[in-house]
């Protein structure tokens, strides 16, 4: 990515973190690249990933709540790289998804349709469908279908 386009990106995220009204939002994410369905809401000051948003796709119907971060790369150091490979991979958020406030999606993450991630959760591996998930790392709570 050129100078200008990475730019163009950090601007896009900027106005689509702090865009009033939900429908600008999702314009500018969807011009940096991410991939969205019908009916998604993302609320104020969601982080979708400053270098690669291209590799994030939110299906029909998700809702992403404020200061969630959904990550597609890491980039360690130049120091750290023999240790800890640079990866760029894939996120998927399913249809119908609702992911809590301040969670945590790292690369290659699979929500499955229906499925919940708690507040503050650390995903680190794909999440079943119509799952409940919380914690750091998130762990398995419950079935959406089953009472508390």
């Amino acid at each position: 990515m050129n100078a200008v386009a990475r730019f163009l990106n950090q601007v896009f995220l900027t106005i689509a973190m702090h865009a009033p009204i939900g429908r600008f939002r999702k314009m500018f994410y969807a011009a940096r690249g991410t991939k969205i369905g019908r009916n998604v809401f993302i609320e104020n000051e969601v982080f979708i990933d400053s270098m690669r948003p291209e590799l994030v796709e939110i299906l029909d119907g998700a809702s992403i709540a404020p200061r969630a971060m959904i990550i597609t790369h890491s980039g360690p150091s130049k120091q750290l790289e023999r240790f800890f490979p640079r990866e760029e991979k894939k996120v998927v958020i399913g249809k119908n998804c609702w992911i809590g406030a301040n969670a945590i999606i790292l690369p290659g993450v699979e929500i499955g349709e229906g499925s919940v991630v708690g507040a503050g959760a650390v995903v680190t591996k794909d999440v079943e469908p119509f799952t409940v998930v919380a914690g750091v790392p998130a762990i398995f709570i419950r079935r959406v279908n089953e009472k508390k």
